[in-house]
């Protein structure tokens, strides 16, 4: 859902936090002073971490010992050689370097370095010449680790509230750049430190990871304290496998598994059509087949065609079961369409598995009258990559021009989102969505569920959108 644009109000604009007061008199000059301490805040840190990278990078066996700790959780398992990494390298492994990382093991008896991190041993070799700022920033960055942080709003330009699903902290940070991309409900990477109640991101990834994954990380939460919402304390101790966590879902990023894509009795899809040659009339087989579908008989003939005569020329079966397994609202599912025609009888149907059925089906109705020609398959992934298939070509008649159709597609979709406030989801621990509205932590997995349904939902037909609202409305929330 994208942000709405900000607008700054005039200096003799009513004040927006409601007061009542001019822009001016009121939030203005806090504000001021917040972009104030912003900057030397920013100045602080680029000065502070030249130094302490400057004393640290030259000794090139401890930063290769660090990068073998930091990236060894990666699943590519590859050096920061491509723009992605080298990004990550600076954003993500300078900073845990600087502020985190702590050398403590030993070699032939002797320390090899400090037992702290370095920009904390900066701090206490420095103490006397450092400022007061200088002090706070430093002790704020070396305490405050990595975690995921979701966006909660967004002010384009200025900042954005975040949220830390790991600790249940709530900060605003000041934000420029990163405010004008970012949307509600995305999840950061970040490590955020707050001083004299300004919050800043000291290291944050470049990618965005979406809602689809919130979940996922209450369950490293859960895993992490049971009883109770983590300390900072804890994701230190943690800090390795909150890292790896966040490694899995960029190599998801990087390396994108093709979708698997399946009819809804969780075969793969494969398009295929089988061709018979039809040794009996189009009527003799139609009244031996007929059985399949559970429309009535004069239903079925009501789009067939007719000789001159009045027999039957051509129509089309629809094999079909009742219910479905995967959507439960459904009354019925077609499993393949038959055409039959004059001396030719083709069958469409879009796995092996229902294929080899509809094969015995017709062998055990038709017997002899039906002589096997030849079948072609398809992948559903080979036909969809195919040129002309997603734009352009002979494309179906729009939605829009068939209200009858439009009907039932909108009466579908409010059936299956009806039914889904009452199916036993994974990402809720196996709650109904109506459940899991009673529990504080199943309503933050839902609140996480239908961030991410919103997430998508412009990658569906209008048509099968969701009413978030009326979700919401519907379980309370």
């Amino acid at each position: 859902m994208p942000n709405p644009p900000a607008t700054e109000p005039g200096r003799n604009a009513p004040c927006p936090c409601g007061s009542g007061r001019k822009y001016k008199l009121c939030c203005l000059g806090a504000r001021d002073a917040e972009e104030a301490l912003r900057q030397r805040l920013r100045q602080t840190e680029d000065r502070l971490v030249g130094e302490i990278a400057g004393a640290v990078m030259p000794d090139a066996e401890l930063v290769e010992e660090a990068l073998a700790e930091f990236f060894a959780d990666d699943p590519s398992k590859e050096p920061p050689e491509d723009e992605q990494r080298a990004i990550e390298f600076t954003v993500l492994f300078m900073p845990w370097l600087l502020f985190s990382f702590v050398r403590s093991r030993r070699r032939g008896g002797q320390r090899r370095g400090p037992e702290i991190p370095a920009a904390l041993a900066y701090l206490q070799d420095n103490w006397e010449r450092l400022s007061d700022l200088d002090r706070r920033f430093l002790a704020a960055a070396c305490n405050t680790p990595f975690s995921f942080h979701v966006v909660r709003e967004v002010t384009p330009g200025r900042g954005m509230v975040l949220h830390d699903i790991l600790t249940g902290h709530d900060c605003r940070v000041l934000e420029r750049s990163g405010s004008l991309t970012l949307e509600r409900d995305a999840i950061l990477f970040a490590k955020i430190a707050t001083i004299e109640g300004v919050s800043l991101t000291l290291g944050c990834a470049p990618l965005v990871i979406p809602p689809t994954c919130h979940n996922t990380i209450i369950d490293l939460r859960q895993a992490i304290s049971k009883r109770a919402t983590p300390r900072v304390e804890h994701l230190f101790t943690w800090e390795r496998q909150i890292r790896e966590l966040y490694f899995s879902y960029a190599d998801q990023v990087r390396n994108p598994k093709p979708p698997v894509l399946q009819n809804t009795d969780g075969d793969p899809l494969v398009l295929t059509t089988l061709e018979y040659e039809l040794r009996c009339s189009v009527q003799a087989a139609f009244e031996r087949l007929h059985s399949l579908c559970l429309d009535s008989v004069e239903d079925v003939l009501e789009d067939a065609t007719r000789t001159p005569e009045g027999d039957l020329r051509s129509v089309r079966v629809a094999w079909m079961k009742r219910g479905n397994r995967l959507h439960k609202e459904w009354d019925n599912t077609v499993l393949a369409h038959l055409d039959l025609e004059p001396g030719r009888l083709t069958a469409n149907v879009n796995s092996a598995r229902r294929a080899d059925r509809l094969r015995r089906e017709i062998a055990k109705r038709l017997g002899r009258d039906a002589v096997w020609l030849r079948s072609t398959a398809k992948r559903a992934e080979e036909v969809m990559a195919e040129p002309g298939h997603a734009r352009g070509g002979t494309a179906e008649r729009p939605l829009d021009d068939d209200p009858d159709l439009r009907q039932v597609m909108q009466e579908m979709a409010a059936r299956h989102w009806e039914a889904w406030l009452d199916q036993r989801i994974p990402a809720l621990g196996n709650h109904t969505p109506r459940q899991a509205a009673k529990t504080s932590l199943g309503r933050e997995r839902l609140e996480a569920l239908l961030a991410d349904i919103a997430w998508r939902a412009d990658r569906l037909p209008a048509l099968q959108r969701p009413d978030i609202a009326a979700l919401r409305r519907e379980l309370g929330l």
